[in-house]
């Protein structure tokens, strides 16, 4: 079972950086390297995500979902990490990720929202049924401590469950959050907060105890970055990052609020920019993207 609510994250990736940020990529022959693209589904035909047409073949597999995919199955509501080239004025999808925020057992549901292991899943009016020990697999965007669901099925009870969002440590620094739920057991390592993990591990109340953890939306960290999304309020260091992208910041002042509208940022590796002071090879991947001001 699945319903469409309206969230929209994209990331668009292109021009693989080196790993000085000082060091700007290279062009390739032909197009942008290394692009790639995350967000919801709006329309078919082949697929289009934040208003970028992505073709593919219909076979092409799809990774990350429950159970084995191919592009073909994909509809408006699915959240995607697509990996593609550009082909003509649109791209072509060399590689396909479901990107699922959440996965696990419904705790409780009230208000128009379920608890999943301590996370506040926001769910839409049209949503069709769903209950209390339910299993879900949720995609979307992050708000807060919250999701604000684009997609949700009602799956059969797994082995373990899944979490990939924004992580930031706890106050004792024994554990992580992402969203509304405690992660324990396996953390990252040499990570800075606001980057993007993906756990697996067993269902809590308010958590995850996690036994196996990943690192980002691709499994190659991306150079050019397009992301639509919710800020984080900073940091008392003044980071602050885009949810759910791995881009982040640093706030002047680490006092200011938030800002609770949906919104597009571009990011170069894992720096949220504006797209002012850039050249060549780089301000055209930007410029394809969308990202130029």
């Amino acid at each position: 079972m699945k319903a469409v609510f309206g969230v929209l994250v994209a990331v668009l990736v292109g021009l693989a950086l080196s790993a000085t940020a000082q060091t700007k990529p290279e062009p390739r022959e032909g197009g942008i390297l290394g692009t790639g693209i995350v967000g919801t589904i709006t329309k078919l035909g082949s697929i289009y995500v934040n208003g970028q047409h992505i073709r593919f073949a219909p076979n092409l597999a799809v990774s990350g979902g429950i159970g084995v995919e191919t592009a073909e199955a994909l509809r408006p509501g699915d959240t995607v990490a697509a990996t593609v080239e550009p082909e003509g004025d649109a791209w072509r999808a060399l590689r396909l990720e479901r990107v699922l925020p959440i996965i696990g057992p419904v705790a409780s549901l009230s208000g128009g929202g379920a608890v999943v292991m301590g996370t506040r899943v926001v769910l839409p009016a049209d949503v069709g049924p769903v209950r209390v020990g339910d299993w879900v697999a949720v995609g979307g965007l992050w708000q807060g401590a919250a999701i604000i669901a684009s997609a949700v099925s009602v799956i059969p009870p797994q082995a373990q469950a899944r979490m990939q969002g924004s992580f930031f440590f706890s106050a004792d620094g024994a554990a992580i959050d992402i969203g509304g739920s405690l992660i324990t057991g396996i953390l990252p390592q040499n990570a800075q907060e606001g980057a993007v993990v993906r756990v697996t591990g067993q269902p809590m109340a308010t958590g995850l105890a996690a036994r196996m953890l990943g690192m980002g939306v691709f499994a190659q960290t991306p150079g050019l970055v397009l992301a639509e999304g919710y800020m984080s309020a900073p940091r008392p260091s003044g980071l602050y990052t885009l949810l759910g992208s791995g881009l982040v910041e640093y706030a002047g002042d680490p006092a200011m609020v938030a800002d609770p509208a949906r919104v597009q940022r571009c990011g170069v590796g894992d720096r949220l920019v504006s797209g002012d002071g850039v050249d060549g090879a780089l301000a055209a991947g930007l410029a394809r993207l969308g990202c130029m001001p």
